[in-house]
């Protein structure tokens, strides 16, 4: 038998723990909230994003280039650590976009920060297409990062560039053939042999315009991994695209 004490402690805990179950429960309850609020409210910036940029160079009087940083937001990419597939290929957007600007050209950028553009890579790269669907622009350029798969590829080191164009338009293979002989040119790592998509890749099947999509190195390779992760590195790449686009167009680069 419990003496009225010990029954006092005993239903003082279990006010305590309910009390406790009760906390632990709206605060799970609050994180679900939020992450289904935040889910909402990311398709709504990507859709109002994309409205928004189309709209915005509907009635530009200028030649047009849409660049798209493949990947963004909970979408890394390839990844080492904490170097992200994402990251890289903003930044060498974001400089061939400045390098562009400074010619006269309207950029077009389907992600200039850190956002995804969908809650799936189904939706996303959807969007990305929409804009370049939906924009009468010279070219379409997207930008990753490869990774090594060994189911894929069957060895052990992989290396080097790859340029993806489709072969059944003269435009994107004009622009991939000048893509990759500037990248030739920076003797950075491999050349591997220049691929088409006009049939494997949504981004260059699904698009309207001239497309290329370039993938800059294996981040599972240490030295393709160790030259993309490099600032000045990144601005000698942007340099050699935003030169194969200007000459595609034929403007002399300031």
């Amino acid at each position: 038998m419990y003496n009225v004490k010990e029954l006092r402690k005993r239903r003082k805990k279990k006010r305590l723990y309910k009390k406790i179950k009760i906390i632990i429960t709206m605060i799970i309850l609050i994180l679900i909230a939020n992450k289904a609020i935040k889910s909402y409210l990311n398709k709504e910036i990507t859709a109002s994003k994309n409205k928004r940029v189309i709209e915005e160079v509907i009635d530009s009087g200028k030649t047009k280039v849409i660049l798209d940083p493949g990947h963004g937001g909970y979408d890394t990419g390839a990844t080492y650590g904490d170097i992200y597939e994402k990251d890289i290929v903003l930044s060498i957007s974001n400089m061939v976009g400045e390098i562009l600007e400074e010619n006269d050209i309207e950029v077009i950028y389907t992600r200039s920060y850190d956002i995804s553009l969908g809650d799936d890579e189904k939706e996303d790269l959807k969007n990305r297409v929409e804009i370049a669907n939906s924009i009468n622009a010279e070219y379409f350029i997207s930008f990753h990062i490869n990774d090594y798969d060994d189911y894929t590829y069957g060895y052990e080191e992989v290396y080097g560039f790859e340029v993806w164009t489709d072969y059944n338009d003269n435009k994107s293979l004009e622009l991939g053939e000048a893509i990759e002989e500037n990248l030739i040119s920076l003797d950075y790592t491999e050349c591997r042999p220049m691929l088409d998509g006009s049939e494997s890749l949504y981004i260059i099947r699904e698009s309207n315009i001239p497309s290329v999509l370039i993938e800059f190195g294996f981040m599972s390779s240490y030295n393709d991994r160790l030259y993309l992760s490099n600032k000045e590195n990144q601005k000698l790449l942007a340099k050699s695209i935003a030169s194969a686009i200007l000459e595609n167009i034929n403007i002399s680069a300031k």
